[in-house]
């Protein structure tokens, strides 16, 4: 969808209306703050070129995020840290990173594009815990050399994007995409992914789960493209959703384009509430409620913690499952170990 303004969309669309309203502040034009932006390991640059063949069509976001944002060359390691009460658009271009890491404590809107011609190992982490809207779109092709492993944490936003358009380009590169969505009120999360292998002996794993609560929303629309000639492509994706109140909604769309053979790919989505058989089973074991309550979610997210770039980010994000166990659960119990 090139080219397209979603201010245009949100004016023509009753569900962008309704819902993604608060975004329009990042696809308009205009000038936005670079007050609050801290880097660690790189520094403000010119704009990248971003050509449309390069990354077939640019997703959604990406296209308006890269008109007037403010362009950050990340070094090998990098750290963007985010806060202030200003709108910040920022594009980042990674042909020359292996390690970023992105936290967003702003209380105003936040755009940030990702995008590069990948000849390297690269590891993102994303942390997002404002109630701010938020949105993080990418467009990246992996070369020969190149892998990318990216997970990232969203909690409380009244309205976030999360976007992964990916090309694996050459043999024996590799994708790894983990998402956790931590919902809670009224917060919502859109998270679309578009994996393209156009090559033989290519590898990619998607988990991207969400915990609902309250009047929580959360959408997964994932495809996986498989070109003619990719023969002994691997792609799977799974989502499972973990829903905590009867109002919350977790929708799940996973989609696979298949055009060659000898290929392994599948998905899996799952959308569900705690049972009774879980319910009793832990009770029966001398869990009080609340602990049963808080040792179920644990189990569900544990898997999405390890693996993050920096270690004082690992803290940050258990700290911040630790508070939204805190707050979901009726007891305020949290058995994190």
């Amino acid at each position: 969808m090139k080219g397209v303004h979603l201010n245009d969309a949100i004016c023509q669309d009753a569900r962008w209306a309704a819902e993604w309203a608060p975004l329009a502040s990042l696809v308009m034009s205009g000038t936005t703050a670079t007050d609050g932006v801290h880097i660690q390991g790189g520094g403000w640059g010119g704009a990248v070129s971003v050509e449309s063949s390069l990354f077939m069509d640019l997703p959604w976001f990406t296209q308006p995020l890269l008109e007037q944002a403010h362009w950050i060359a990340p070094h090998d390691h990098c750290v963007v840290t985010l806060s202030g009460d200003q709108p910040q658009r920022l594009a980042l271009s990674l042909a020359s990173t292996r390690y970023l890491s992105i936290v967003n404590d702003s209380s105003a809107p936040v755009g940030v594009a990702l995008v590069g011609d990948l000849h390297q190992p690269v590891a993102i982490s994303v942390l997002h815990r404002s109630k701010a809207p938020v949105v993080v779109s990418s467009a990246l092709r992996l070369g020969a050399g190149g892998s990318l492993s990216a997970h990232g944490v969203l909690t409380q936003s009244v309205c976030g994007v999360m976007e992964w358009a990916i090309q694996l380009a050459a043999p024996q590169v590799s994708v790894s995409l983990q998402g956790l969505h931590l919902g809670v009120d009224a917060s919502s999360l859109w998270t679309r992914s578009f994996l393209r292998h156009d090559v033989p002996d290519t590898t990619a794993t998607q988990l991207l789960k969400s915990v609902g609560h309250g009047k929580s929303y959360s959408e997964y629309d994932g495809t996986v493209w498989v070109s003619h000639g990719a023969h002994g492509t691997d792609s799977t994706q799974r989502n499972p959703n973990l829903l905590l109140t009867p109002s919350a909604r977790a929708i799940s769309k996973p989609q696979l384009r298949i055009y060659a053979d000898d290929v392994t790919c599948g998905h899996g989505a799952t959308v569900s509430q705690v049972s009774d058989e879980e319910w009793w089973y832990l009770r029966s074991r001398g869990l009080s409620r609340s602990e049963a309550y808080a040792l179920l979610i644990e189990a569900f997210i544990h898997d999405m913690v390890p693996e993050w770039v920096h270690p004082q980010h690992q803290l940050a994000i258990q700290s911040v499952m630790g508070s939204y166990l805190s707050r979901v659960n009726p007891g305020g119990v949290s058995c994190q170990r």
